[in-house]
This record gives C-alpha cells, sequence and structure tokens, in this order.
C-alpha cells in the first residue's frame, strides 16, 4: 500500500518537473524571468525563445478579454510548450497530441476564465497539437487552428522549429483580433438600433402631442364663433365683393329723399332745413324734435308771462287807497 502511494506521488512529481510552469517555475523551462514559453531542453536558442515569449506577451494586449471581469484589461494568454519527447507513463495516460495539451492547458492556468490558448510541440515524437479554452472555442472555429496548424506542418519536419511556432503564434493572433472585430460592431448595431428605435417613438408621441393641441385650439376657437354668431363686425373679409357704382347710386338716393323729407317737415312756426346734405335721417329728426320742445317751451312762457301782467294789473286797481277817492 505503501509503495502504491509512493509511486503516485512520484508519478506527479515527475509529471510536474516534465510540464513546468512558465509562471512560476520558468528556470525549469529554461527562462530567465516569468514567461509564457517553456523549453526545459533548450531546442530553442534563448534569442528565439525570448522572441516567442514576447509574441505570447504581445497576443494577450491584442486581443480582447473574454472574461466577465477582465483583470488589467487581459486578451487571451497564449502558452507554447516545447520539448523532445514526454514518457511512457504520460502517453500511457494521455495517449495522443490533444490530450497532452489540454492537460499542459489545465495545469498552467494561464486565465482565470479558460480564455488561453496552448500549442504543444514534440519534436522527436513528430507530435504538434494545440487547445483552445471554452471561451476561445466559442468564437474561434477548432476547423480554422486546424487547419493552420497544417499548414505550419512542413517547418517542423525540415527543423525551422521557431518558424513553425511563430507562424502558428501570429495567425491566430489575426484570425481572433478578426472574429473579436466583427463580434463588436454586432453589439453596437444592436444598441444603435435601439436607440433608433426610441428616437422613433420620441418623435411620433412629440406629434401627437401637436396635433392634439391644435385640435383642442380649434375647439377654443369654435366655441369664441358660437358665443359671438350674429354680432356684427367691422371690416368682415368674408362681406362680397364692392361695387363702387351701386354704392354711389344708394347715396344718391338716400341724398333726395332726405332733402324731400327736410323740405316737408315742420314743426309750428319754426322750419329747419339744414345746410349740409351728409346728415343722417335719424341726425335731423334728432334736432327738429329739439327744436320743436325748444318752441313749445318758449310758447308756454309768453302766455305765462300775459297772465301774471293782467292779474298784476287788475290787483293794482283794485287796491286803491280811499284817501285818494
Amino acid at each position: 500500500m505503501r509503495l502504491l502511494v509512493f509511486l503516485l506521488l512520484l508519478q506527479t512529481v515527475c509529471s510536474q518537473t516534465e510540464f513546468p510552469n512558465p509562471q512560476r517555475e520558468w528556470r525549469m523551462c529554461g527562462m530567465s524571468k516569468p514567461a509564457f514559453v517553456c523549453d526545459p531542453e533548450y531546442i530553442l536558442t534563448r534569442g528565439d525563445a525570448e522572441k516567442l515569449d514576447q509574441i505570447a506577451a504581445e497576443f494577450r494586449k491584442s486581443t480582447s478579454c473574454l472574461c466577465p471581469k477582465c483583470p488589467d484589461n487581459i486578451g487571451v494568454s497564449l502558452g507554447i510548450f516545447i520539448r523532445h519527447n514526454v514518457s511512457k507513463e504520460i502517453m500511457t495516460k494521455y495517449p495522443n497530441g490533444k490530450a497532452i495539451s489540454e492537460m499542459i492547458r489545465r495545469r498552467w492556468g494561464l486565465s482565470s476564465c479558460d480564455g488561453d490558448i496552448v500549442i504543444l510541440l514534440l519534436t522527436q515524437q513528430n507530435i504538434s497539437e494545440f487547445s483552445f479554452g471554452p471561451a476561445v472555442t466559442n468564437i474561434f472555429p477548432q476547423e480554422t487552428a486546424s487547419k493552420i496548424l497544417h499548414d505550419c506542418l512542413p517547418h517542423f519536419e525540415t527543423g525551422w522549429y521557431y518558424q513553425g511556432l511563430e507562424s502558428i503564434a501570429n495567425s491566430f493572433n489575426d484570425v481572433l483580433v478578426k472574429l473579436q472585430r466583427q463580434t463588436v460592431p454586432t453589439f453596437k448595431n444592436l444598441i444603435f438600433g435601439i436607440a433608433m428605435g426610441f428616437g422613433v417613438l420620441l418623435i411620433l408621441a412629440i406629434t401627437a402631442f401637436i396635433i392634439m393641441h391644435r385640435q383642442s385650439q380649434k375647439r377654443k376657437k369654435s366655441y369664441c364663433s358660437d358665443i359671438f354668431e350674429g354680432v356684427p363686425t367691422k371690416n368682415n373679409r368674408r362681406k362680397p365683393s364692392f361695387n363702387q357704382e351701386e354704392h354711389f347710386e344708394k347715396l344718391r338716393h338716400l341724398n333726395t329723399t332726405d332733402e324731400e323729407e327736410d323740405q316737408e317737415t315742420s314743426y309750428g312756426q319754426y322750419t329747419f332745413t339744414p345746410s349740409c346734405n351728409s346728415l343722417s335721417t335719424n341726425q335731423f329728426i334728432r334736432m327738429q324734435r329739439q327744436l320743436s320742445d325748444v318752441a313749445e317751451e318758449s310758447a308756454e312762457d309768453i302766455e305765462i308771462q300775459k297772465y301774471a301782467s293782467t292779474s298784476l294789473s287788475s290787483s293794482q286797481k283794485g287796491n286803491i287807497p280811499v284817501t285818494e277817492l
């Protein structure tokens, strides 16, 4: 029992040392600082390994973050593992390159939300494979990635390992950036469509309000017209067209009738003939009435004065003193 536990622990330690994490165990990966490239057997020169590490660092900056909460706006993480071969125990547990690359990606944990990619290259076993995290698989088709990897196999077969890994990393970067740019305008178009719909609804509401306001104003005007209906107005524009000849004929007829009435009208001893033909008939009659009232009052005053004089004379005659007789 103890031997079995010891073998399991030994296998775990060996597997960890066989696939060290370049972020935490960068010295075992042959790097001078935390990196994204692990080359424990120094297959690449240190210059080429650092170049690949720089490409992987730019990969995180050029791509967009796939996590709900992105720390420091970090994009997709890329890790590269290169080795001559792996142990038989690993091949027994992970029979193909796809399983090995998936195991490495999970152990390294370059992304907190599985938004990472790992490229695997075993030079002596002729294994080149990749593994996408679930967040990357949602936007990056596996067929496209397989075609890119297949096109770079001639580099590995001829020993140009750095050139093949560089081509795969750059191709993954270009495709992923293009796919992410296509998804962003879709979201922007959705927001733009919602804003346009809200704007159209707002315009319709304003138009309806203006129409209702105008209708209410028309109703108020109709009420006023009902109140003042039948009241004569000056300068009515709805009058028929003006005929100058008919107007002059009516004025001549009115003047002649006024002159005839003026000549026939007299009150007692006073007769008034208007000297101005511009006076209307109503004004002339009113003036005649006033003059007649004045004439009647003057006649009554004369009679009163006559009566007073006669009564005074008679009283004087009756009051003659006796002495004088």
